[in-house]
C-alpha cells in the first residue's frame, strides 16, 4: 500500500472513532438523563410520602392527646367534687404535660394547688411556682393578676 492510500485509511478510522464517539457520548446521554431524572422523582416522592407521613402522625397524635386531655380535664371535676385534691392535681398535671402552653389547665392547677395551700397548707411552694409561672406566660390575664394578688 501506498502511502496516500494509508494517509487515507487512517483518517477514515480517525473519522469512525469520531462518529462512535459522538454516538457512544449520544447514546449514554439518552439512557443516563432519564435515569437521572427518574431517580430524582423517586426520591422527591419518597421524602414527600415521608412528610406526608409525619404531618398524618403528627394530626393522630393532637388528636390522641386532645382525647386524654379532655380526659383529664373532665376527671377533674369528678375529683373535686369527691374533694380529693391530690387526685384532681395528678389529673390536671397530667393534662399539663399534654398541652403545657393551654391556658385552662395552668389557670385551674394553680388555683387548686392555692386552694389547697390556704385551706390544708398542702402544695404551698408548688402554688407559688405556679403563680409565678403563669403570670410569666400569661401576663396580661385578669385572672392571672387576681391570682397573683391572692398570692
Amino acid at each position: 500500500m501506498s502511502a496516500a492510500q494509508l494517509r487515507e485509511i487512517r483518517q477514515q478510522v480517525l473519522k469512525n472513532r469520531k462518529q462512535d464517539r459522538q454516538k457512544n457520548v449520544l447514546l449514554s446521554t439518552a439512557v443516563f438523563v432519564p435515569l437521572l431524572l427518574l431517580f430524582a422523582y423517586v426520591t422527591s416522592m419518597f421524602f414527600a410520602n415521608e412528610n406526608a407521613i409525619q404531618a398524618n402522625n403528627l394530626k393522630l397524635e393532637t388528636a390522641t392527646n386532645l382525647k386524654h386531655y379532655n380526659f383529664y380535664m373532665s376527671d377533674t371535676a369528678i375529683w373535686l367534687q369527691q374533694q380529693k385534691v391530690a387526685n384532681t392535681i395528678f389529673q390536671y398535671r397530667k393534662a399539663k404535660e399534654l398541652f403545657p402552653e393551654k391556658f385552662a389547665v395552668n389557670y385551674k392547677l394553680t388555683q387548686v394547688l392555692l386552694s389547697s395551700c390556704a385551706l390544708d397548707s398542702l402544695y404551698c411552694e408548688d402554688a407559688r411556682e405556679s403563680v409565678i409561672r403563669l403570670k410569666d406566660k400569661f401576663p396580661d390575664r385578669e385572672e392571672v393578676l387576681r391570682l397573683v394578688a391572692f398570692l
